[in-house]
């Protein structure tokens, strides 16, 4: 049999005999809406258990957008809050876009605003909000404190190590300061999910604009609220981006349609290994040329993924998560990658690269089973429980 792989502009037609594959169990293959920007208005006009955001809005209000930098079409679907916010009165001088300190490079202005990127080493830019049950003291970006209504824009999606991920962790810990962002960067969302919550209600309850995403990097669906929406939206989740296999593969081909960063990288090799045999091999195909974090960078310096490990520190690196996660998986599974970086690089991160995709094709031949992930940075698969 013959099947098609895409991946990013990229594809490859491969063959092999059907019963080698092991079938994804999917409920269904969430599609990406034609008009993303439309989801977002009617979202806000129909929100969770709550009016539409423009009735809590007066003229005099500030507003900060939290927004989350790994969605692909940001800009797209920042122009209709900020539209909806102004819609209220509002002057657009008094609305601003506060991004995490570890986003990519980014523009003074975005959707006709001012963007701030958060700094968590300046005390003038941070402002106390409350102590935790716990003792711990929250400082947040004061932008966000000050403003009289905070919208969190960000995408619901699996945490690749546990967990789902969402609008609370763009808010907290990722606007908190440097000793608090350090000490949870590698903690999974499951285990920081109470914390978070508990400070969003101390904060004083943002309003929440949650997207799910649809094949290939798309937009599937909206839900916007307070934060009894991420419960809709993790529902969607669980249903539109699980997969069960029945059993695992010595090959699993992960597929990255719209990756641009190394997170995303990271992302898919561990879902990847949550489906790989033993001494499996683990391909990912992407036609994406993402820059290194200095995390990973320090990391060819040494002679294997374990030493590399060892010298991170979540203090000095942006990329601590991303790095933590490429090293565990380049240290337990054989990894080929397929990319538009050079074969130095890739060799130097502990995997094998591959010229062209034909080399796919002979591994598929020497494989006894194989498993095709698609968008296997956001899709989590796991072998099926008999309970």
């Amino acid at each position: 049999m013959e099947f098609l792989i895409r991946y990013g502009q990229s594809e490859v037609t491969l063959h092999t005999d059907a019963g080698r594959l092991v079938e994804l169990q999917r409920r269904a293959t969430p599609t990406a809406a034609a008009d993303p920007p439309r989801l977002v208005r009617d979202a806000l006009e129909a929100p969770i258990g709550f009016p539409a955001l423009r009735q809590a809005l007066t003229p005099d209000d500030h507003v900060a957008i939290v927004a989350d930098t790994t969605l692909l079409n940001l800009e797209e679907l920042i122009v209709p809050i900020v539209e909806h916010i102004c819609a209220a009165g509002v002057d657009p001088g008094r609305v601003t876009v506060v991004v995490a300190a570890d986003s990519g490079e980014m523009p003074e202005r975005i959707a006709g605003v001012t963007l701030e990127r958060h700094d968590p080493t300046e005390i003038k830019r941070l402002a106390y909000v409350a102590t935790t049950a716990g003792g711990r003291r929250i400082y947040l970006n004061r932008t966000v404190v000050e403003a009289e209504q905070t919208v969190v824009l960000a995408e619901v999606r699996h945490d690749p190590r546990g967990g789902l991920t969402g609008g609370m962790a763009a808010l907290f810990p990722a606007l908190s300061d440097t000793a608090t962002i350090a000490e949870l960067r590698d903690k999974r969302s499951a285990e920081t999910a109470d914390e978070a919550k508990e400070v969003c209600w101390l904060f004083g309850l943002p309003f929440f604009v949650n997207v799910i995403a649809g094949a290939e990097g798309g937009v599937h669906q909206i839900v916007t609220g307070p934060i009894d929406s991420l419960a809709l939206a993790r529902k969607a989740i669980k249903s539109l981006w699980v997969a069960e296999v029945e059993n695992t593969a010595d090959l699993v081909i992960a597929c990255l349609a719209t990756a641009s960063t190394v997170a995303e990288f990271a992302a898919a090799l561990t879902h990847a290994a949550s489906v790989a045999s033993p001494g499996g091999v683990i391909v990912l195909l992407t036609d994406a040329l993402p820059d290194l974090g200095s995390g990973l960078a320090g990391a060819r310096e040494f002679d294997s993924p374990s030493a590399a490990r060892k010298q991170l520190d979540a203090e000095l690196h942006e990329d601590y998560r991303e790095a933590v996660q490429w090293l565990r998986m380049v240290h337990r599974h054989r990894v080929m990658v397929l990319s538009r970086w050079d074969e130095e690089l890739v060799e130097d991160l502990f995997a094998t690269p591959l010229q062209h995709a034909g080399q796919v094709q002979k591994l598929l031949d020497a494989a006894e089973s194989c498993i095709v992930i698609p968008d296997a940075n956001r899709l989590y698969a796991h072998v099926a429980t008999t309970e």
